[in-house]
């Protein structure tokens, strides 16, 4: 689900805290430690970004939140910021030359290198999402 949360309604927020739950309290984060990634450099996305990366020129980059159930993908178009809002059930994601790219609903968006300051992260949503797997009994891909 693609959202504009420059002014986040009620509706929309209860949409989002739905599919990939509300946000971890004070205690959780704390325990956790990061739940935000830092900025990541776009550098690859499927057709259904065009209209928010094809009209700059400057470099496009994002951040990753996780949540419960999901994570959400969020990144700035000209004055607005967007998400991109993606469950665990639809969550894959492939390494490759370009760097490494999330799926979800037939959509993606690779970012450049993010291990290079992003590795405890990314390899704790990847843990997230198996342990999600397996707790729901879904197939692995």
């Amino acid at each position: 689900m693609f959202v504009n949360v420059t002014i986040l309604e009620d509706k929309i927020k209860q949409k989002i805290d739905y599919l990939v739950g509300k946000p971890y309290g004070f205690s959780q984060r704390l325990r956790m430690g990061r739940i935000g990634s830092k900025k990541m450099e776009i550098v690859d996305y499927s057709i259904a970004f065009h209209d928010y990366f094809s009209y700059t020129q400057d470099l496009d980059y994002g951040n990753i939140e996780i949540r419960p159930l999901g994570i959400i993908i969020r990144f700035r178009f000209l004055t607005e910021s967007h998400a991109w809002i993606i469950p665990f059930y639809k969550l894959s994601f492939f390494k490759h030359q370009k760097g490494l790219s999330f799926h979800a609903d037939g959509h993606y968006l690779c970012f450049k290198d993010p291990y290079k300051h992003n590795r405890p992260f990314i390899d704790k949503i990847m843990q997230m999402k198996v342990d999600y797997d397996e707790a729901h009994k879904m197939p692995p891909y």
